[in-house]
């Protein structure tokens, strides 16, 4: 949850990346997308989704062997 919460925080304290991120999201751009959220320090990578309207990412615990927890991140854009 602390990595979900410092992505949030970054993408809350930057209008720049967030348009970046929307930008390279609504033009299907992966990677760049994948790039721009590493960007961000998280050292755990989600599994990243988007559509036009929004980003879609989801936390999940690898460290343990049972598929246990997931965070799931709903972001829309305004």
């Amino acid at each position: 949850m602390d990595e979900a919460k410092k992505l949030v925080q970054r993408f809350s304290g930057s209008k720049e990346l967030t348009y970046q991120l929307m930008d390279a999201a609504q033009q299907s751009k992966t990677e760049e997308v994948k790039q721009l959220i590493r960007t961000t320090g998280i050292t755990i990578q989600p599994e990243v989704r988007f559509t036009p309207d929004g980003l879609h990412l989801t936390f999940e615990d690898r460290s343990s062997q049972n598929d246990c927890c997931h965070l799931v991140v709903n972001l829309r854009w305004s």
